[in-house]
Parts: C-alpha cells; structure tokens; sequence
C-alpha cells in the first residue's frame, strides 16, 4: 500500500509541473466571445426612466494577429421592458433591438487568464417596439433601423 501511494506521489509531481506551465506556451489567435448581460439605458434619462433592461446576449467570433490587432464580426439582441411602476397608465411591453455588427480592436494578453481588449463595434441595429398601446390603435410593431457605434 505504502509502496503504490509513493509511486502515485512520483507520478503527480512529474506530470503536474507540466500540466501547470502548460498554459504559458498559450498561443491564441482566434476565439469564439459570448457576451451576457443585462442592458442598461443611462445615457437617455427619459428613457432611462421608464424603461428597464431585461437581457443582453452578444456572441461574436474574432481573430487577433500576432501584433494584437484583432478583428471580428457577431450579433447582438437585447430587450428592455416598460418599467410598469414608473408611469401612471397600465402599459405592457418593450423594445427589441437585433443587431449584426463588425468589430477593430486591440486585444493583449498579461498572463494566460488576464487579457485587456479596447475594440470598437459598428454596424446596423433594429429596434422594434411592441406594447398593448400600439396594439389597441392597430399596430403589432414599429420598428426603426439605424446604424451604431459603440466600445
């Protein structure tokens, strides 16, 4: 018994020093990025002031050259709900907004778990508003396309 725990003890103390520095030799040059959250709307205080923020999900794929410059292309959909407490009529519903876009950064790695990425995102966005308001004067939606940029 003594014997095969020291042959185990052996075994992990060669394997574990290379599966520990194994990860310095990490060379990454594309990566599939989702991003989840929760949206916010502080840059437009009416806006902020009704409406809430419910979900954000954003996948993107991007590749990064050996000087960090990183490129990408993803989509994102997001949804803020009436903040029914807010107003003082009963309103129900929300805006959807969908959106593909491209992505320029700068991404650099400080160690393998820590990275800095500075990145701008642009491309075309539809937001499509829905509320039992817009359904009662015969409308199912009004919907509005722009195009975006954002960090």
């Amino acid at each position: 018994m003594n014997s095969r725990f020291c042959l185990l003890i052996v075994l992990i103390a060669l394997i574990l020093p290379e599966m520990v520095t194994a990860q310095d030799r990490m060379d990454i040059d594309d990566s599939f990025v989702i991003e989840l959250g929760l949206p916010n709307g502080f840059v437009n205080a009416p806006f902020r002031n009704i409406m809430q923020g419910l979900v954000y999900v954003a996948p993107m794929y991007q590749y990064t050259l050996k000087s960090g410059l990183c490129m990408g292309a993803g989509i994102h959909y997001s949804y803020f709900n009436v903040n029914q407490f807010r107003i003082n009529q009963k309103v129900s519903g929300g805006m959807h907004n969908g959106a593909a876009f491209l992505k320029l950064g700068f991404e650099k790695f400080w160690t393998p778990s820590l990275a800095t990425d500075i990145s701008i995102k642009g491309g075309l966005v539809q937001s499509a508003f829905t509320t039992d308001v817009l359904k009662t004067l015969g409308y199912t939606y009004q919907a509005r396309m722009n195009s975006s940029m954002r960090p």
